[in-house]
């Protein structure tokens, strides 16, 4: 692979240590915590400074002592903020090595040194409470996701990144299913998505929410671990025609429902009760095709992780910032301009998109990727009776457990 696609160990200890800390330790962009290294770590990047990094055709900054007695300064326990303790600073180096390399083999949207800022600024998003005691074993795991191999028949490059296509060999009420496998950004939750969409004979198309999903094997097992559920904010296809059919979903669930959860839609009490009725038909479906996918590969297990530590700080961050610089840039002027300049237009209204998104979103953004996402599953299961969800939530278990039977089965609707 060409350099300017890979990164080496000694590389990506300088940057980290010389770009990446302090970005993360006195920016206002970052959610705050704490890495916690050991003393033989310290003497390596006393090495790394006195005999630094040099690649040919960039410049490297070098590690400063400004930048170790940062780390320093913070490699301790804090009451306040989450905190990273790092057992072993080979392995933890070596995986953010291999990271970047494994990413660029499929990625190559960016050279090897933009991709590796971005990764290390963002990869501690994805952490799960327990994944704070064992830093090795959650980029082991991630690692793990980025080489796995399951959909690998099919695939082309667009852009730069290598989209997978997956073989769905069933149709839904006569209705096609188009279904590829795309990289995901380096803030999102997982390394991949399952875009979904139903086609007809005509050529009609409704597209489903994407489903963020990674796998990797496990005590001799593929485990499908999934993230979220949720629509496209920028490319979404709606067919009311298509849409009317996949609404035969909703048949037959509301008779199942408590008396509460009655009382309540009928207005007669403000108690919001646990459910099933409150998903909409659309994500049913993606996670019912994508189930039988997951099937037709060998794949029984699902684990759906339902916390990341810092999610909910970055997202209040991201409402700040977005809440200060979207009308800086839009008011009344720049938006009239947009009347007679297409680029602008596209670009005023992407920006609308992710304003109305982000802002002041943060506890809904929360309870999408908790409570909600919980009863996406619990209503899968409904339809589903070869899907079971083996633990309690919230019960000292970071994440829901599921089996799915390895039979057949038909879904049910109604």
């Amino acid at each position: 692979m060409n350099d300017d696609y890979r990164v080496n160990y000694k590389e990506v200890v300088e940057l980290f240590v010389s770009k990446i800390v302090p970005d993360l330790y006195l920016s206002e962009k970052s959610p705050q915590f704490n890495f916690v290294f050991s003393e033989d770590a310290f003497e390596y990047f006393e090495y790394v400074k006195n005999h630094p990094y040099e690649k040919k055709g960039y410049w490297t900054p070098n590690i400063e002592e400004r930048d170790i007695q940062l780390l320093r300064s913070n490699n301790h326990y804090d009451d306040d903020h989450p905190t990273i303790f790092v057992k072993d600073y080979q392995y933890f180096f070596q995986y953010l090595t291999d990271i970047v390399n494994a990413t660029n083999k499929f990625d190559r949207r960016q050279l090897a040194r933009s991709l590796a800022t971005n990764i290390f600024h963002y990869i501690w998003l994805r952490m799960g409470p327990s994944d704070f005691d064992d830093v090795e074993e959650f980029l082991h795991k991630q690692l793990d996701f980025i080489r796995d191999n399951t959909f690998y028949e099919d695939f082309y490059y667009d852009n730069n990144y290598l989209v997978r296509i997956v073989n769905v060999p069933f149709t839904y009420e006569g209705y096609k299913v188009k279904a590829s496998i795309c990289p995901n950004s380096y803030y999102d939750e997982t390394t991949r998505h399952l875009s979904l969409c139903l086609v007809s004979e005509n050529g009609d198309s409704h597209t489903l929410p994407n489903i963020d999903f990674d796998i990797r094997s496990e005590n001799g097992e593929k485990v499908c671990y999934v993230y979220a559920v949720q629509n496209d904010r920028y490319e979404r296809m709606r067919n009311s025609k298509i849409e009317r059919a996949i609404y035969k979903l909703n048949k037959g669930v509301k008779e199942i429902e408590s008396k509460e959860y009655i009382d309540y839609i009928e207005g007669r009490s403000t108690y919001y009760p646990e459910n099933i009725s409150d998903v909409h038909p659309n994500a049913v479906l993606s996670l019912i095709i994508f189930t039988d996918i997951l099937k037709e590969k060998g794949i029984n297990h699902i684990k759906v992780p339902l916390l990341q530590v810092l999610n909910y700080e970055y997202h209040q961050i991201l409402s700040a910032i977005n809440k200060v610089n979207f009308p800086r840039t839009w008011n009344k002027d720049s938006i009239e301009a947009t009347k007679s300049d297409n680029n602008l237009k596209a670009q005023y209204e992407w920006e609308k998109n992710w304003y109305e998104h982000i802002v002041d979103r943060e506890d809904f953004i929360s309870k999408n990727k908790t409570e909600n996402l919980i009863r996406k599953f619990r209503r899968l299961c409904f339809h589903r009776p070869d899907v079971h969800i083996r633990n309690e939530v919230f019960n000292g278990c970071d994440y829901l457990d599921i089996t799915l039977d390895k039979d057949k089965v038909k879904t049910k609707i109604g």
